[in-house]
């Protein structure tokens, strides 16, 4: 997904793939792996705007950028980041179709009803979600918020996941009991 993001042409910036270190080191799950004739499909051939060995319209790429020309491309990278939210849910909705597995801005692990839902990234959600178990057997109905997508942090998106609770907190900081 994160090559058609990048690519995609209201984007052309790149994209950073964060996985957490625990996963690599000590989580021990199956997994399942994508044919990879369709993942090739999926992520398709690069066809770039311009080529770089044109002569007809030469033009150099690089990460400078004199004054005239520095607000020019920050404004581009401003609304290319802008773009990439609803792009990457376009591409998470073509992935989802091929695959039948879900990736949005971010996860909701039984947020529906919770009145408590713990905000957080990485690798401790799993643990957080035999947490939220727990303490459902307890009658405490608690949730979990897992983000995705960091930039542009969909904050609209989460504020509407957590109107309902009552509280919610981030991993490490409070403690919602």
């Amino acid at each position: 997904m994160a090559y058609r993001i990048a690519e995609h042409k209201d984007v052309k910036i790149p994209v950073m793939i964060c996985q957490d270190g625990f996963i690599t080191s000590h989580a021990v799950e199956n997994i399942e792996l994508n044919d990879n004739e369709l993942v090739k499909n999926f992520v398709g051939e690069l066809e770039p705007e311009n080529s770089l060995l044109n002569p007809e319209c030469p033009m150099a790429l690089g990460p400078y950028s004199v004054t005239n020309y520095y607000f020019e491309a920050k404004r581009a990278q401003a609304l290319a980041i802008k773009n990439a939210k609803q792009v990457t849910l376009d591409v998470a909705k073509e992935h989802s179709k091929l695959t039948g597995r879900e990736y949005g801005l971010f996860e909701e692990y039984k947020t529906e009803n919770a009145d408590y839902i713990v905000v957080i990234i990485g690798s401790a959600a799993g643990t957080t979600k035999d947490a939220v178990d727990k303490l459902r057997k307890q009658g405490i109905k608690a949730g979990l918020l897992k983000i995705r997508l960091f930039h542009p942090f969909p904050a609209e998106e989460i504020a509407a996941a957590l109107k309902k609770a009552k509280s919610c907190c981030r991993y490490g900081q409070d403690r919602i009991l």
